[in-house]
């Protein structure tokens, strides 16, 4: 059966002054999956995931979405509904839950009803503190309006970096289900994270980076076939000069 890639990226390259980021990666992402994004701190992940969501442009490689080339990324989010969580969120701390995510969806162009931000808190268990302060959140609690955030506007697909970063055991789970039930309902997750027990239970295809280049993609069972996920990740990304 012919794969149906929502989103192609063709040798991909980035440098910051000199320095290069990303050397030529190329990789697909597969529609009504969950593709992971895996490697070690510095090898590239959150620059590719800024270049996808138009926040740094890159300096060589294609980025095709259903099948056509997309000029400038930054339009991306006019062909597609995109929900995204980057590392370290930031919000107005002066503002509530609810008024944060009113703000956030009007920003982006996109109006969302009280109703659906109400069902979004309730879903990341924030409907008890739905009026409170961020000012007084924990960091996993801006976590969880982190990934309130990401659903706002219904978006096709969700792009993740560090999702399960400062959440507890049951908030992780809580998560896990959210996930596979937004795949179930057609949607496609690219994510990044080092939980990899979740990552395992979760995703569909792996994509492996290490130095600035991919060194796996794949089914993910191909992969884990004899070994667990972190034991095949240890292996591939294990540094021989150290």
């Amino acid at each position: 059966m012919k794969e149906d890639f929502l989103l192609r990226i063709k040798n991909l390259s980035k440098s910051f002054g000199g320095l290069k980021v990303l050397d030529d990666i190329s990789f697909d992402v597969l529609r009504g999956k969950i593709t992971g994004f895996l490697g070690p701190n510095g090898a590239g992940k959150t620059t590719t995931i800024k270049i996808l969501l138009g926040l740094i442009n890159r300096d060589m490689g294609q980025i095709e979405l259903n099948g056509k080339e997309i000029q400038d990324v930054k339009n991306l989010k006019f062909k597609i509904t995109i929900g995204a969580l980057m590392e370290f969120p930031s919000f107005f701390s002066h503002l509530t839950s609810r008024e944060n995510l009113k703000i956030l969806s009007l920003s982006d162009n996109y109006q969302t009803d009280e109703k659906r931000i109400d069902h979004l808190l309730n879903l990341v268990e924030l409907k008890h503190a739905k009026d409170r302060k961020i000012k007084t959140f924990s960091f996993g609690m801006k976590q969880k309006l982190a990934i309130a955030d990401a659903f706002l506007n219904d978006p096709e697909l969700l792009i993740l970096d560090e999702p399960f970063n400062g959440l507890d055991p049951n908030s992780m789970d809580i998560l896990n289900q959210i996930l596979k039930n937004y795949v179930r309902e057609k949607g496609t997750v690219f994510i990044s994270s080092h939980i990899l027990s979740e990552v395992e239970d979760l995703c569909d295809w792996i994509i492996l980076l290490n130095k600035r280049k991919i060194i796996y993609k794949g089914v993910l069972k191909s992969l884990i076939s004899q070994k667990s996920l972190k034991e095949m990740y240890l292996k591939l990304t294990k540094d021989e000069n150290i």
